[in-house]
């Protein structure tokens, strides 16, 4: 039974992701977006979206991961990068086509690629997952919530669903994309990554309610 549990929760998240991936393909095609070219000059539009600002505060450590243009990734994989480069960081030939110009690796990645290059990086219940920058792991999937709050500060806002009350959406913001840190049961279940301005709105279309936001 605890067994079939564990299974039960893992195909949840993974169905939230696939979701969440979902939306942002529609409002993609709703808005004729392009992916982005120079992902630092698209970052403004995420203020405007959550109406709070992302200047971070506290631990230097945290300061280097939001001060810093390098782009944060999931192992390696990072928004923006080309086709050439994805096939060096995965097991190319083995993907799995689900939406058009989305795949799944390993079951537990998605990739969506518009253009020859990634979009949206999804990837959960997998503790070989982990947030990175410049070679440097940050969390992995399984972490602690407390831990994770440690090292990447204090999220912009949290996100829920009335029916989903045990999964929480923590988001952050970087010139490189939008990061969603997904929560179940206390710990990291996985990560979002997406064109920066693009996930507040497609938590929204996957009807996804503002819990708190952390004005600074």
């Amino acid at each position: 039974m605890k067994y079939m549990l564990r299974l039960t929760d893992k195909m949840k998240l993974w169905a939230i992701c696939a979701l969440c991936m979902a939306a942002l393909l529609l409002l993609g095609a709703e808005a004729g977006a392009e992916p982005i070219e120079d992902a630092a000059e698209g970052s403004h539009l995420w203020t405007e979206l959550i109406g709070v600002g992302s200047e971070p505060d506290g631990d230097s450590a945290v300061q280097d991961i939001w001060l810093s243009d390098l782009p944060v990734s999931v192992n390696g994989l990072f928004v923006g990068m080309s086709t050439e480069e994805l096939g060096k960081g995965v097991d190319a030939g083995k993907e799995r086509l689900i939406e058009d110009g989305t795949f799944v690796y390993e079951e537990n990645l998605i990739i969506r690629i518009g253009q020859r290059r990634v979009v949206n990086i999804s990837a959960a219940e997998d503790s070989r997952y982990k947030l990175m920058q410049n070679g440097r792991a940050f969390v992995a999937i399984g972490t602690k919530w407390e831990e994770c709050a440690k090292i990447l500060g204090d999220p912009l806002a949290f996100y829920t669903k009335s029916d989903e009350q045990d999964i929480r959406i923590a988001l952050y913001s970087h010139s490189s994309a939008d990061i969603g840190v997904f929560l179940q049961n206390g710990c990291v279940g996985g990560f979002l990554l997406t064109e920066p301005g693009m996930l507040a709105e497609s938590l929204r279309w996957s009807n996804y309610i503002m819990e708190e936001v952390n004005e600074k």
